[in-house]
């Protein structure tokens, strides 16, 4: 069994610019492995490492590739910024995911709405993304 402190190596594939301070970043996992055994809930979150500055947690959203993943991000502090100059082929870390999600068993035949603003919408587009399938 894989130590839990230990991240994941991952391949940034594609990097968004959302806004002046807000990116969204798109990985795959180095491993196919770990890919391909990666599951997550709606609601549950990331830790990414920008190795040689830290670690961060990060809301993660699924994509239309089964095997790639993403986080959006504001530049606030060390990490954050360390990850707003990554390029496209750079490697981060990732652990997790951590975090129960969105209870969505209870949630099922009723009428939701879901309500997020600025950089806490992530969390509710896996969430949507998750309803909508």
């Amino acid at each position: 069994m894989k130590n839990p402190y230990i991240p994941h190596l991952a391949r940034i594939v594609n990097i968004k610019k959302e806004t002046p301070d807000i990116k969204t970043i798109r990985f795959k996992f180095v491993d196919k492995k770990v890919s391909k055994g990666f599951k997550f809930l709606p609601g549950q979150v990331i830790m990414v490492s920008v190795f040689g500055y830290g670690e961060a947690t990060f809301g993660i959203v699924p994509t239309e590739k089964k095997d790639e993943f993403e986080f959006s991000f504001k530049k606030v502090g060390n990490v954050t910024t360390a990850l707003f100059n990554m390029k496209r082929n750079d490697i981060i870390g990732v652990r997790g995911p951590f975090g129960n999600g969105y209870p969505l068993n209870k949630l099922k035949g009723k009428d939701i709405i879901l309500v997020a603003g600025g950089i806490g919408f992530p969390p509710i587009k896996a969430l949507l993304m998750s309803l909508l399938k």
